[in-house]
């Protein structure tokens, strides 16, 4: 039996030949590392105290045990609503920062699974995702795509410094509130720490979409308003620059365009973004959450953050897009019946910045593919099947039902006001399997 650490990697155990092996297949006289245990740990965190079911409640303070196969620890602790879309959800996601007082003035810092130690986390419901797998998974794909770049030497030292090359990442954990179970959650790093960059830098910035209409954020003109730096939460650091970018995209040449691309944007990451979205119908990134980032506040790349709905999966819950649809990331948003769920066919205009790379570097798509999709690349079935095969399997089937049985939350979670029933026994790692599986084999026709 193979295990795999939260980076995918095999996990060898140097098990004498007279050491007795658990069910499990873990060294039953513990002597398996510890990182390989917490890599296939499914910890508790318990918080006592009351949490806030806003975003406008601000922080409240409460208390917190965090307990695993290696790791136990309470802290002092405030917490607030997480998210944007998300807050409309009856599952909230949750900031938590951790302090050894309870004036929470001394941080309190936890390193997990080879991370930086933190003392701010984010504990995300995926609410619409009963697997839990798409948005990590999806991050630590895109990491490995990072990681075979043509550029990737080249980038910032900081990038590069990241925890999971500047996506974020994390793990399943079980929470209860005041001795309630409330369900599973993914325990993550957080949007500012995932990123390694220093919010006082004015050279530093995450620029992401915030608007999904056809002239929102889809660089088809040179309106920065609804653009903004994740760090900052405005453009006053790159303003300039980013408005000379859209400029750039909107209005130049088609030989202008390829020639000076590359003194903008780091084009590899545009490439890798574009057969990202398109191997994973990443539908729900390319007008609001398509992230950009700068470490000089001149040169940007592209990066993958927010990634729940992708494998066919609506905001609403619902799974109407199939395998085979003939989606395209210049093509981005996609019309459903939010009712029925029942996918209309309708395409709104798409970002103009793809649809210049898919009609001018054509070839570049074509020649990255295939890099991506041979023997042991990122996007072999082989390396993504493994990656959610090793997460879903981390769960049992009663644990996952459990997030939706009456006796979650006291019944809280159990009205599926925003999820069709369906989807609680139709999204699973059956269903991902084949998805992926059908979806690259026909990207692999779509490119040819």
């Amino acid at each position: 039996m193979a295990f795999y650490d939260i980076d995918g990697n095999v996990v060898s155990f140097d098990v004498p030949t007279d050491t007795t092996l658990s069910e499990s297949g873990v060294p039953a006289d513990g002597e398996a590392t510890g990182k390989a245990i917490e890599s296939l740990d499914v910890p508790r965190v318990y918080i006592t105290g009351t949490l806030p079911t806003d975003k406008s409640q601000g922080e409240y303070s409460v208390s917190l045990t965090f307990k695993s196969a290696i790791t136990e620890f309470t802290s002092y602790a405030t917490t607030k609503v997480q998210g944007d879309s998300s807050t409309l959800y009856a599952k909230k996601n949750y900031t938590l920062k951790l302090f050894k007082d309870s004036a929470h003035t001394t941080k309190d810092k936890h390193s997990f699974m080879g991370w930086k130690a933190y003392n701010k986390f984010v504990i995300k419901a995926n609410w619409i995702d009963i697997t839990h797998a798409r948005n990590v998974i999806g991050a630590r794909i895109w990491s490995d795509m990072v990681r075979t770049r043509s550029d990737y030497a080249s980038l910032p030292s900081r990038l590069l410094a990241t925890d999971n090359n500047g996506a974020i990442n994390g793990f399943q954990v079980m929470v209860y509130v005041n001795g309630e179970y409330y369900g599973r959650y993914c325990w993550n790093i957080t949007k500012d720490n995932m990123l390694n960059m220093d919010e006082n830098n004015s050279g530093h910035a995450m620029v992401q979409g915030q608007d999904n209409t056809d002239l929102g954020c889809k660089f088809r003109n040179t309106s920065t308003t609804n653009w903004s730096d994740e760090l900052t939460d405005d453009l006053t650091h790159v303003k300039t620059r980013w408005q000379s970018i859209l400029s750039f995209v909107s209005t130049a040449s088609d030989a202008d365009f390829v020639a000076n691309l590359g003194n903008y944007f780091s084009v590899p990451s545009l490439i890798d973004w574009y057969l990202f979205g398109l191997a994973f119908f990443a539908y729900d990134s390319y007008g609001k959450n398509q992230s950009y980032l700068t470490y000089d506040g001149q040169y940007f790349i592209c990066s993958a953050y927010d990634m729940d709905n992708i494998l066919g999966m609506f905001w609403t819950g619902y799974m109407p897009f199939g395998a085979t649809e003939p989606w395209y990331p210049h093509l981005r948003n996609v019309y459903t019946n939010t009712t029925t769920g029942a996918h209309t066919g309708e395409y709104t205009e798409g970002n103009y910045l793809y649809e210049r790379i898919y009609n001018l570097l054509y070839t570049d798509l074509q020649v990255r593919w295939a890099e991506l999709r041979g023997h042991g690349g990122a996007l072999s079935y082989a390396n993504v099947d493994k990656h959610f095969e090793d997460w879903c399997s981390r769960v049992t089937s009663d644990q996952m039902a459990e997030d939706y049985a009456n006796t979650t939350a006291n019944g809280a979670f159990t009205a599926m006001a925003d999820i069709p029933g369906g989807n609680v026994t139709t999204n699973n790692i059956k269903q991902i399997r084949a998805y992926i599986h059908d979806r690259l084999a026909f990207i692999d026709t779509e490119l040819s």
